[in-house]
């Protein structure tokens, strides 16, 4: 039922969006102007009252994608235990696991007596891009 609705909008949209460039071409014509810079900037400027946060969005998501995307392992499960031995066999399991809240949005949850599994989210105020990021820290070191 949605999908219908959304076609429906989007149907009308075109509608008014074809009727405004023809129109636009008419009066170019009609006025002495040139038909195609006039049409061309109605057709922009029609496209742009929905989707003006499009390309910004895109070429900021293509960004972040190329210069803060990724996957760190500061040290691997090998050295940590290494450096903290016996320490591995004694950590258990929690099922439920206490959350917790921080004022600078980070959240997350204890998953034993080791170790938190963190998630902080950034958001650009502009566009809708956020940044998510998850770490799991150990709470001693």
């Amino acid at each position: 039922m949605i999908l219908l609705i959304m076609m429906a909008a989007f149907s009308a949209y075109l509608a008014v969006s074809v009727c405004v460039v023809w129109g636009t071409v008419r009066w170019a014509r009609m006025t002495g102007r040139n038909p195609k810079r006039w049409g061309v900037a109605a057709a922009l400027c029609m496209y742009l009252l929905v989707f003006w946060d499009h390309v910004p969005t895109i070429l900021l998501h293509k960004y972040y994608c190329a210069t803060k995307a990724g996957f760190w392992v500061y040290k691997t499960p090998e050295q940590w235990k290494a450096e903290n031995p016996g320490v591995a066999e004694t950590l258990t399991w929690m099922e439920e696991s206490p959350s917790f809240h921080h004022i600078d949005g980070t959240w997350g949850f204890n998953v034993n007596e080791r170790f938190n599994w963190e998630n902080k989210y950034e958001v650009n105020p502009i566009l809708p891009i956020l940044i998510h990021k998850e770490s799991v820290i150990d709470v001693i070191t």
